[in-house]
């Protein structure tokens, strides 16, 4: 037969994967049994392991760098491995040569340890395919903190979501209990508002609990960013005023069996079943104590009592059923502020009261509500642009410090919402288009993505969740007419629909959905219209005038 013909009968038979398979159980026999072809011996601790070279090398840089550059353990007879056990050695061996590892959750670090060290991105992957596929409740906290450690993205996201979604199981394992203070502080904030105020009580009090001498003293700051208006009654009296930690906390008690704090317990969950529909507007007129109300479809004038001091430029707040207005001053005397502060019951607002003093002298302010409380941030005082805030509590009548903003402002706006406290805007030489965001669990202040234009004098409010920063003017003193609005979960600001007028330090409140900007100044001029935004057609327009002007003074909804 010759050659040609020979080379006819010749054909490709089909990849024989068993083949390979088989090549690799005879040099696993050779390499525990026989050792006559291998070429290498591998120790961690004590016990050694004969290998063949070309096939460690082939899977694993870290052995081929071993073999094949010139260091010592290229010509050594036994090559040390530190940094793990024989028993992990032995087992990664076996991975080499079968493909095959068992893979347990009390055992994935101690194998991801070893596939990491040894470069074996073949079991670093097979670890991760495994944990991805056994997340549990019990796991996911596990996991999340093995995947940081070793840089597993797709883990760590997926555990870290896994853990949201199932917080109320989560919270259960010893695990959850286990996580240190800024692991929790992180954890609450993420799940704040997608989960029930029950399963964050739980969640607080198994924490605390879990190490009471050293967590104990972090329970206050916590249980008070749990809205107790969302708690039934049952688990109020039933859960959480049995709780050892809350009983024993004078704090924690005020919130509920004070007199007055249980009248606002209620009244706030009264007021999320009703709907303003009038608004007041303080500090108008020459003398800074005027003060008018309307109905906001009506537009009648309600009769309103005179505050007891001039309070230009003041900041107030709703608390319960009163109002309280801090600080300002009179407008005729530009450098002029006050500590003083009063209140008024707007169920019977008959008389303004005088209340505590703030702390520090504050005009150009601005004011939110966190927890119940009513707190004052920045300001101006004496020639000075203010960071210093202080917080006001009703039960005790006083005023204390609070967290100081990361920067100094005054003619800046604060808005409460999803139990965070905004500041944004105002000026401290210059315009300030940057915004602060107080997170209560942390009690601090960090700074989020700054407005698209810096604007001093610049009115805010919250509406579905959404933060509006609307008009205020420019350090070329010009009037804005310019709104945009703030996405939480995205941290960034998109622009709506513009005013009809300019309007820097207008009134800002929001009333059944829309949100009305109550006069400001435009051009020089004081304004005395109100102007409405209906946020469907992302539209305003102006709806009537007051009988007064008025400009940087506060418009509260009640």
């Amino acid at each position: 037969m010759n050659g040609t013909s020979c080379l006819s009968t010749v054909s490709l038979l089909p990849f024989d994967e068993q083949y390979c398979v088989q090549v690799m159980k005879c040099l696993d026999i050779d390499r525990k049994a026989a050792k006559t072809f291998c070429d290498g011996t591998l120790r961690a601790e004590t016990k050694e392991y004969p290998v063949h070279k070309c096939i460690v090398g082939a899977v694993s840089e870290y052995f081929k760098k071993l073999f094949t550059t010139e260091m010592r353990e290229k010509y050594e007879e036994v090559v040390k491995v530190s940094k793990i056990t024989d028993d992990l050695l032995g087992k990664v061996l076996d991975f080499v040569y079968s493909g095959y590892v068992e893979l347990r959750e009390d055992c994935v670090c101690e194998f991801l340890d070893g596939a990491d060290y040894m470069q074996l991105d073949s079991l670093k992957s097979r670890c991760e395919k495994y944990m991805l596929e056994t997340l549990s409740a019990e796991s996911c906290l596990k996991y999340q903190d093995v995947a940081q450690r070793f840089n597993l993205d797709e883990v760590c996201e997926t555990a870290k979501q896994f853990a949201c979604d199932n917080f109320s199981e989560v919270v259960r394992h010893k695990r959850f209990r286990e996580l240190d203070k800024d692991a929790i502080f992180a954890m609450l904030t993420a799940v704040k508002g997608k989960v029930s105020e029950e399963t964050v009580f739980t969640s607080i009090s198994l924490w605390v609990n879990h190490n009471k001498e050293n967590r104990q003293e972090f329970f206050e700051i916590m249980f008070s960013s749990v809205d107790l208006s969302l708690l039934s009654e049952q688990f109020l009296n039933q859960q959480v005023v049995t709780e050892p930690l809350v009983f024993t906390s004078l704090s924690c008690m005020q919130r509920f069996f004070d007199p007055e704090a249980s009248i606002k317990l209620h009244a706030k969950r009264n007021m999320e079943t009703s709907k303003a529909d009038r608004f007041v507007v303080c500090c108008v007129g020459v003398d800074g104590k005027n003060c008018e109300a309307y109905y906001a479809y009506g537009k009648r004038l309600m009769q309103f009592p005179s505050l007891c001091s001039s309070r230009y430029a003041g900041a107030a707040a709703m608390i319960g059923d009163g109002l309280i207005i801090a600080g300002g001053g009179n407008r005729a005397n530009a450098p002029s502020s006050s500590r003083s502060a009063e209140f008024i019951n707007l169920r019977d607002p008959n008389k303004w009261a005088l209340i505590a003093s703030m702390c520090q002298h504050r005009r150009f302010a601005a004011a939110g509500v966190l927890n119940g409380n009513m707190v004052v941030t920045g300001g101006w005082s004496d020639g000075s642009y203010l960071s210093s805030c202080e917080i006001y509590n009703s039960e005790l009548n006083q005023w204390s410090d609070f967290c100081p903003l990361l920067y100094a402002r005054s003619g800046h706006a604060a808005v409460s919402t999803n139990n965070r406290l905004y500041c944004l805007g105002g000026r401290n030489e210059r315009a300030l288009s940057s915004v602060e965001c107080y997170n209560p669990l942390r009690h601090s202040w960090q700074e989020i993505k700054p407005m698209q234009t810096a604007r001093r004098q610049v009115g805010a409010v919250a509406l579905d969740g959404y933060i509006y920063a609307i008009g205020g003017k420019t350090d070329d003193n010009s009037d804005l007419n310019t709104v945009e609005k703030y996405h939480p979960d995205k941290n960034e600001w998109t622009s709506c629909g513009r005013l009809n007028v300019g309007r820097s330090g207008p009134g800002v409140c929001e009333m059944n959905g829309k949100i009305y900007a109550v006069g400001g100044r435009s051009g020089g001029l004081t304004l005395s219209t109100v102007e409405v935004y209906d946020q469907n057609k992302d539209e305003w327009h102006i709806c009537f005038s007051m009988q007064l002007s008025s400009y940087c003074n506060p418009a509260i909804a009640f």
